[in-house]
């Protein structure tokens, strides 16, 4: 499979660069490191160094042999889709062309040499909570988010569709700032509607099912599932297990139906954030967000430097011999508090409780508590 230097002519391709097989240009291969991006059962990436500039950079080659003519176009147009681009948010591409296998000198691969981001993917560092029974920070998840905003903006002003949001695929920089990554799945719109990719996995929006078409409120809906990863981790990969296991058209079933993700956030989540969550994951299209920038007006609504959550859900009510009570929790310094408000018949508005509660939690321990509490009050 001959790859035409044409098509890349904007990367500033050096052709004929190549010294020794681990060598190309001012570059040395190193270690393996985790495949970013698509086709990671036809590649292999690299951290590679810049000995002339002393950076570093990661690399990915791409076997040419045995690969389809459609994985092959998909990874030109990704590469071409991330060079078309030019934002703090979105990896960069500094270079592409052929190579030849650091494994095998004889064969040829087709290169690609990115920007290099040492602290994983955003999937790693959910993992990593989870093994701890921990959450991210509600500050954290909103910066997640207001970031990853920032990069569909870029891409949508381009008029770019990224279609394949997810942890996996958010790269995390020196200072722990989300990068979008992966633009295998990617589109650009010519009309309104475009044809859906053939899209897997946890993300796929309704209308890429019932309909087979895609546009920027598809990364609107993928933005609100994130969200909602972000948020209750360990219970949406339950209910997806769950969905899964019953069968693939179930799973696709339920997500037309508007039952995956099951919607049932906790009461932990500030109201508002609550509400853009709710209206990313509108089944309808044209009741999401018209565009990323009226998202991101609602995103700077939610306080980031004071979070307060007074809910009134129905989850927290009950009674108390007779007497209406509340759960209230109370957020700061990424540490929760928990008290109990009952209405006082006489003064008829809530008081404290003079039963003291535990202070200074972890989201896990919070969550354990409450569920312990309103066994201990009876609550109906």
């Amino acid at each position: 499979m001959t790859i035409q230097g044409k098509l890349f002519t904007p990367l500033a391709i050096v052709n004929n660069v190549w010294r020794t097989k681990m060598h190309f240009g001012t570059f040395v291969l190193g270690k393996k490191i985790q495949d970013f991006g698509i086709q990671g059962n036809f590649s292999n990436s690299y951290l590679a160094e810049d000995k002339l500039l002393n950076k570093k950079y990661a690399v990915k080659d791409l076997k040419t042999e045995g690969v389809k003519e459609k994985q092959f176009e998909s990874f030109c147009n990704e590469v071409q889709l991330m060079s078309s681009v030019n934002h703090s948010r979105i990896c960069s591409v500094v270079y592409a062309g052929e190579g030849f296998s650091p494994e095998d000198q004889n064969k040829k691969v087709f290169r690609i040499v990115t920007q290099y981001y040492p602290n994983g993917t955003l999937q790693d560092k959910l993992d990593k909570a989870s093994k701890y029974k921990r959450s991210l920070s509600q500050r954290k998840i909103l910066e997640i988010l207001v970031h990853t905003s920032m990069a569909l903006s870029n891409l949508h002003s381009e008029k770019i569709v990224h279609l394949d949001l997810k942890p996996s695929n958010i790269l995390l920089d020196s200072n722990n700032l989300p990068v979008l990554t992966d633009f295998g799945q990617s589109k650009m719109l010519v009309n309104p509607f475009e044809a859906a990719p053939q899209l897997y996995g946890k993300n796929i929006s309704p209308e890429a099912i019932t309909k087979g078409v895609v546009n920027e409120t598809t990364d609107i809906y993928q933005l609100g599932i994130l969200a909602y990863r972000l948020y209750s981790n360990l219970s949406f990969e339950e209910e997806f297990t769950h969905k899964i296991q019953q069968s693939s058209e179930f799973f696709l079933d339920s997500i037309n139906k508007g039952t995956f993700p099951s919607r049932e956030l906790g009461w932990h989540i500030p109201k508002m954030m609550e509400k853009i969550i709710l209206k990313c994951l509108e089944i309808n299209p044209n009741n999401r967000y018209e565009s990323i920038y009226a998202l991101q007006q609602d995103l700077a609504k939610v306080e980031a430097h004071n979070l307060k959550y007074y809910r009134n859900d129905n989850y927290l009510h009950g009674k108390l011999h007779d007497k209406k009570i509340k759960i209230c929790v109370d957020y700061a310094n990424n540490r929760y508090n928990l008290r109990v408000e009952k209405n006082d018949k006489n003064q008829k508005k809530l008081v404290k409780d003079t039963k003291p509660l535990k202070k200074d939690l972890t989201l896990i321990e919070c969550r354990q508590k409450t569920a312990n509490l309103l066994k201990t009050l009876a609550i109906k």
